[in-house]
């Protein structure tokens, strides 16, 4: 077996590199390439000037207009996950040639150790391509007659609860191993076809994984068996967001308001609905309702602070993210808005006296010591700055993002597949290993490393020739000097690395 699978390993890896081989070769004959570029706000933002534009128009400038379309499919708010449900249908629809991502920042935090149990950690015959099949097949046959104890040695009796199959799945699922726990809860719901949590766990899965129509049907059908449950209009609600159905994401809530249900969280994914919809003064009514059914929120007090700073009013929005601090000590975002509200207006003593808190605190967490080393780097105070960036970014190499890690693999699989070269970009001023430590293997990808280059633009232009904010804790949204830069960067890499044969 270990011969075969070495056998499939090594043909898959010469036909990996032939195939990126000839697309780079090929990419001279053509009259168009076309690049498809993916991410998040710091994608989309700048219209004209954002990067993917600028890219376009530094690659015809240097081999004649028109040979090379740059198609910005960037969107706000959105995460690793909504990218990988769009993928195949982006893939059919633009054809493209090159796909470039810089993705991430959105998505949840959840982390866990590099050395707690992810699937590059798995024993090497449980990870081998053919014990994979040999699994499947066992599982399709063995499934029903003996229960998800063929892999978690349990009591039968244990094995017939529908919390068993809830707790496996979590268990999976928290290792990265999203197939099999998906897996569990179907075989789930086909045993305990009354257990409304069983639909609800699996919409939720699903609705991570982008499957919105499959996923609202099993909310749907949660619902039918347990109609009080908050949390499922709420994930359903937010599966009608994610698939762009802002009215019918309204209707779910409301409905939640009419059976009772009047948590910070129903109201903040109401006004949530409005923001999408660009009604920034409905939703700021909505946040503000909330507050009087739940005084003390520390999350409606930080939305409401971003549409203040949203309409310049910092002295309430730094009110609000104050309060947001005093309900919840250690929320890292609400510290960071804070001290960006302080520098908007230019209040000096105020951010100094932030800092010393911070410091006093001593929080470990990544984002804070991002900020903390952004305060020092604008100061010129480069050592003390790369302090604070060193601690951030051992954290983040300790621990890795569960659901972003486990998006990179299936972005790698879709285009590997297809044989579609892949950029993969780093965002400006942080680390590229930590990027590629995301990858069981980064064969066949092509990594653009914006971390020094960033940094010695800031040194001598300063942070706000570079980016509009500080969101990220040590970076921003670019302005178009800063997308300009990056879109040099991807540039130079693509030239040296995928177009060499232009």
């Amino acid at each position: 077996m270990v011969i075969l699978e070495a056998g499939m390993r090594m043909a898959g890896g010469v036909s990996l590199i032939l195939q990126r081989y000839r697309n780079m070769r090929s990419f001279s004959g053509k009259d168009k390439v076309i690049i498809l570029c993916l991410g998040e706000s710091t994608t989309v933002w700048g219209g004209k000037k954002s990067w993917p534009s600028q890219l376009q128009e530094i690659l015809n400038k240097k081999k004649g207009e028109g040979k090379f379309i740059v198609i910005n499919e960037g969107r706000h708010a959105i995460s690793t996950s909504y990218i990988v449900s769009m993928l195949d249908e982006l893939l059919d629809r633009y054809k493209p040639d090159v796909v470039i991502t810089m993705m991430g920042i959105n998505d949840d935090p959840t982390r866990v150790s590099y050395g707690g149990g992810s699937t590059t950690e798995k024993s090497l015959l449980w990870n081998l391509k053919v014990f994979r099949l040999m699994k499947l097949i066992c599982r399709h046959f063995n499934w029903k007659i003996k229960g998800p104890e063929l892999e978690e040695k349990r009591e039968p009796a244990e094995c017939r609860k529908p919390g068993y199959f809830l707790k496996l799945a979590r268990e999976k699922r928290s290792r990265g191993e999203y197939k099999e726990a998906e897996d569990i809860l179907r075989a789930g719901v086909e045993l305990f076809p009354e257990n409304g949590n069983l639909f609800f766990e699996l919409g939720k899965y699903l609705k991570d994984e982008g499957k919105y129509a499959e996923a609202e049907n099993n909310f749907i059908k949660g619902l039918q068996r347990e109609p009080l449950n908050e949390w499922a209009y709420l994930e359903l609600a937010q599966c009608y967001l994610d698939d762009d159905r802002y009215e019918e994401a309204v209707s779910v809530i409301e409905n939640a308001l009419a059976h009772g249900f009047n948590s910070e969280n129903v109201y903040l994914s109401l006004g949530k609905c409005y923001l999408e919809m660009g009604d920034f003064s409905g939703a700021y009514e909505i946040f503000r309702k909330g507050l009087v059914v739940n005084p003390g929120s520390r999350e409606l007090y930080f939305q409401i602070g971003l549409l203040c700073d949203r309409r310049k009013d910092y002295a309430a929005a730094a009110d609000m993210f104050r309060k947001a601090v005093k309900a919840n000590p250690t929320h890292p975002i609400a510290y960071i808005e804070l001290g960006n509200c302080y520098e908007k207006q230019q209040a000096e003593d105020a951010k100094k006296k932030l800092i010393r808190k911070l410091e006093s605190l001593g929080l470990n967490e990544e984002r804070l010591l991002s900020f903390l080393g952004m305060h020092y780097f604008k100061k010129g105070m480069y050592k003390e700055a790369e302090y604070y960036f060193d601690k951030a970014n051992s954290l983040r190499m300790k621990n890795y993002p569960i659901y972003t890690r486990h998006n990179y693999c299936k972005v790698k699989e879709i285009l590997d597949e297809r044989g579609i070269t892949w950029v993969c970009v780093q965002y400006p001023m942080r680390s590229l290993d930590y990027l590629k430590k995301f990858f069981d293997s980064t064969e066949g990808v092509v990594f653009v490393d914006n971390e020094d280059i960033f940094k010695e633009a800031v040194k001598k232009g300063g942070y706000e020739d570079y980016f509009d904010d500080c969101f990220a804790g040590d970076f921003g949204h670019g302005t178009s000097r800063g997308n300009r830069l990056l879109a040099e960067n991807i540039a130079d890499t693509l030239f040296k690395e995928v177009f060499f044969g232009e």
